[in-house]
């Protein structure tokens, strides 16, 4: 079975039996066989179930939970067959296991097949997903070095731990990260640190704007931070730009009525500019100010020269 795992999976875990679990019912260790699954990064139980036993997912899923408090280890059944049926309520329950090498679930590697061996699934690397920029910057600005659980990251962006995982999948291979599994939690971190770390990731950073327009000001988004030429001219030397910018996060938009408005036909109104990001600028805000890296994305293509050097200095000349 192992060699199976290993040679689909290209990992190297090794077995050893464990002779006896103290503390467990009498029914929860006769005729069951247990072993420790590990490599260097990860270790997890593996219960083998004995033929005779009666197949019972509420039963497996209380027990699987009593294995993991006596040992602190994640716990997987061995099956030597499994039925269609039970194989779906297994995974409906959400309890690993493995059967007949070729079936798999083992969610706390990341390993789901159902029923038969899967390629390894592509993770894109072109270009930064925006759950996966969020990520990176909440590591950048946040935690600094810092070993950091995935469910923390979850709860400062507001979002699943299946997004976190798709995003630190995306960052580790970019190079940007590097993760490992301790018992039941996984941990990410950064190798390089500020400025280093943002030229690493230069190439694949996104601009965070998904639309911008301007609207008539009437003050309804003072609470917003600043972005564009105007946050710019608070982070440099420049002069701050006619009309002032602020950025929201567009999933807020629907908040909101706009009405749109061309700037080259307005001399008598206030205008401000609405930038419409694709994850919340808030979050890294400070001041009332967009964060310099995202506001780099979102000036980068300027064209404008003067701009150009101005958030290159932000950067270079930026507190880490």
């Amino acid at each position: 079975m192992i060699d199976s795992v290993n040679k689909a999976f290209g990992m190297s875990f090794r077995m050893e039996k464990i002779e006896k679990i103290k503390g467990l019912p009498i029914y929860m260790s006769s005729k069951r066989l247990f072993y420790k699954v590990m490599d260097n990064e990860n270790s997890f139980l593996l219960v083998k179930l004995s033929d005779s036993e009666k197949f019972g997912v509420v039963a497996f899923e209380k027990q699987q939970k009593q294995y993991e408090e006596k040992i602190n280890l994640p716990v997987a059944y061995w099956f030597d067959n499994v039925t269609r049926a039970q194989r779906d309520a297994l995974i409906n329950h959400h309890i690993p296991f493995v059967a007949d090498d070729k079936q798999l679930y083992l969610p706390f590697l990341g390993i789901s097949i159902q029923n038969s061996f899967k390629k390894k699934k592509e993770v894109k690397i072109e270009k930064m997903m925006p759950i996966t920029q969020s990520l990176f910057l909440f590591l950048i600005y946040k935690c600094k070095n810092k070993k950091i659980m995935k469910k923390e990251a979850a709860e400062y962006l507001n979002v699943t731990r299946t997004s976190i995982t798709r995003a630190s999948e995306q960052l580790e291979k970019m190079g940007l990260i590097r993760q490992e599994m301790s018992g039941k939690e996984c941990y990410m971190w950064t190798e390089e640190s500020g400025y280093q770390l943002f030229l690493k990731a230069k190439g694949y950073l996104i601009n965070p704007i998904q639309e911008w327009f301007v609207i008539e000001n009437l003050y309804q988004f003072e609470e917003m931070p600043l972005s564009g030429e105007c946050a710019l001219s608070k982070y440099s030397m420049m002069n701050p730009s006619r009309v002032e910018s602020v950025a929201i996060d567009k999933s807020m938009a629907k908040e909101y009525s706009f009405e749109k408005l061309d700037e080259r036909w307005e001399d008598t109104k206030e205008l401000i500019r609405i930038e419409l990001w694709k994850y919340n600028p808030m979050r890294f805000s400070k001041d009332r100010l967009v964060d310099p890296i995202s506001l780099y994305m979102s000036l980068l293509d300027n064209g404008d020269e003067r701009i150009e050097g101005a958030i290159d200095e932000m950067l270079e000349e930026y507190e880490w």
